[in-house]
């Protein structure tokens, strides 16, 4: 008699050979030509998570996701790339730029070109590729980046995601993340730059408590929001600014930190902006910011 098999109700083969052959599992493994698995969802993705094992990766439904080699042993896992250290073009119908650092001590970009002042070498670490920019040991100096052109107005509802690090030590300087109407060149060493108009991030040592605080000015007034996150040496930050439709107000984020909300004046409205991320240091000392992407994207 030649070989026959004994199928279940769902199609499974059970046995075969005349019974020599050892019977299938329900379900039906890998070895034998199935998944293992019993059950599978809508939008699930079947991986192998280990020799002869077929997982599940779930769907993630939380907004934009990349699939991406993060998870444990490098299995695959759904990433959020708006969160990430590196750059990804997001899929928007607005106008966009990015900024990011490579290991040549450049800055890769697309649409904006970026300036610098200070730029001392390219780092390469566990974290990510970082350019570095170190003041003057003297009182006063500064060092930083800043787009080479302006960009956007804040009624066009901008908004900019800059990832930075600080340096060792955060005593006696004042850092800038902000889209400005600057011009061309760095934001003066003062913590107050009222003459100025724009939005974004300031931290100075002397002033804000060790919080990154929103910073907003119309060129008259210069408004210091309710601080949104502690700063530390050496520390990353992922700093976000969304300004509202039509300027009069943004919300600003540190790593992902519930946004504060900071009143924009009128007539800060109007005037071309370009975004800075810049240190000073108000002490005989160098002081160390690294910045490794900046995203830009406005109407």
């Amino acid at each position: 008699m030649g070989k026959w098999y004994v199928i279940d109700a769902n199609g499974n083969r059970k046995q075969s050979a005349l019974g020599s052959a050892a019977a299938l599992t329900v379900p039906v493994s890998v070895l034998h030509g199935g998944t293992g698995l019993i059950t599978v969802a809508q939008g699930d993705l079947l991986y192998g998570s280990a020799p002869g094992v077929l997982s599940r990766l779930a769907k993630d439904t939380g907004g934009l996701r990349i699939l991406s080699n993060l998870g444990a042993n490098f299995n695959p896992i759904w990433s959020n790339p708006l969160s990430a250290l590196t750059v990804i073009p997001r899929p928007t119908a607005r106008k966009s730029a990015w900024h990011e650092a490579l290991g040549t001590a450049s800055f890769a970009s697309n649409v904006a070109t970026a300036t610098t002042a200070g730029l001392t070498t390219a780092v390469t670490d566990s974290t990510a590729q970082w350019l570095r920019f170190t003041t003057g040991a003297v009182s006063g100096n500064q060092a930083g980046h800043r787009t080479a052109a302006d960009l956007m107005w804040l009624n066009h509802a901008p908004l900019f995601e800059a990832v930075v690090r600080a340096g060792s030590s955060i005593a006696a300087c004042t850092i800038w993340v902000v889209l400005s109407n600057v011009g061309a060149g760095l934001l003066t060493n003062s913590a107050d730059q009222h003459l100025l108009k724009g939005v974004g991030f300031r931290f100075d040592s002397a002033a804000d408590g060790g919080q990154w605080v929103p910073w907003t000015s119309d060129g008259t007034t210069q408004t210091i929001g309710t601080p949104i996150a502690a700063i530390a040496a050496n520390g990353v930050y992922i700093l976000t600014c969304i300004v509202a439709a039509g300027g009069g107000s943004a919300a600003l984020s540190v790593n992902g930190s519930a946004p504060q909300t900071v009143t924009i004046g009128a007539g800060a409205l109007s005037a071309a902006m370009r975004l800075n991320a810049q240190i000073t240091t108000t002490a005989a000392a160098a002081k160390v910011l690294d910045v490794t992407t900046i995203y830009h994207e406005w109407n």
